[in-house]
């Protein structure tokens, strides 16, 4: 088994040799192995999940990349470098507390299951000849060797942290032009989408264990200015998750430019 470097800045890529040792979070066009299937497919409208963003020569920093399809489809866009932050073996995620279910068990799958989804992001990561770089660790404390970037992508992961504003904030101290936000957008929330909503996921019923958090767009376009991305525009579209079609937003927040910049 692979072991995830303890002190060095950046993950030693892995040799994957069989797609058999992975598991595909993101259906994904893989060369020598064709379509591999996953949990969501963004292929279709991939670039509205990014806020129809330009990454041309920008430096990217990617919170969660899973299969690390828009990893990919990043670099493949023309970012000048893409450094995506996993989770670590030793702080898998902040799992909800659960009194009535085996949580060390829980942990343990989650790790496996981790395990797997790295596997495939190394196996397409070789396929396809990526120069992306890995940083395994906690997207609270997102390590400041790693330097600036000019953009921040946190697509479908606030939902699963127990402290969401703390990894924006990380992500804010180090990024220079733009945070791109991706949640899927709730029924029940939509009503309010105008409004700063941060809806608590679990409860005593439906033991859920996986998600803490559901957003409102008005949330975020809240909450960014607080960290300095002022300029926020929201962007409406469906993505395919189990070949059904959901809608998502995604937040754009850009800061705002100072007087010198907007009179060049």
């Amino acid at each position: 088994m692979t072991e995830e470097p303890e002190l060095a800045l950046f993950a030693e890529p892995w040799q994957v040799e069989s797609p058999e040792s992975c598991h595909f979070y993101h259906t994904m066009d893989i060369p020598g192995l064709g379509t591999v299937a996953g949990h969501v497919d963004l292929r279709p409208n991939a670039a509205a999940y990014l806020g129809n963003c330009d990454f041309a020569g920008r430096r990217v920093l990617e919170i969660g990349p899973a299969s690390g399809f828009l990893t990919f489809f990043i670099e493949a866009r023309g970012a000048r470098e893409v450094v995506a932050l996993e989770v670590s073996d030793r702080r898998i995620w902040d799992i909800v507390p659960r009194p009535d279910q085996d949580m060390a068990a829980l942990q343990a799958d989650r790790c496996n299951h981790m395990r797997l989804i790295k596997n495939g992001f190394w196996l397409a990561h070789h396929a396809l000849g990526s120069t992306a770089k890995v940083v395994y660790g906690d997207a609270s404390h997102i390590p400041e060797e790693l330097g600036l970037f000019d953009i921040a992508v946190l697509g479908g992961v606030l939902l699963h942290c127990r402290d969401p504003l703390a990894c924006l904030e990380a992500c804010g101290r180090m990024t220079t032009e733009a945070i791109i936000i991706t949640e899927q957008a709730m029924p029940w929330l939509e009503a309010r989408a105008e409004q700063p909503l941060k809806w608590l996921a679990p409860s005593p019923e439906n033991k859920v264990w996986d998600v803490w958090w559901r957003f409102t767009p008005g949330f975020f376009r809240n909450v960014l200015p607080l960290y300095g991305f002022a300029d926020v525009r929201i962007v409406r579209h469906q993505q395919i998750s189990l070949e059904k079609s959901y809608p998502h937003f995604t937040v754009v927040g850009r800061r705002a430019r100072s007087q010198g910049e907007q009179a060049a």
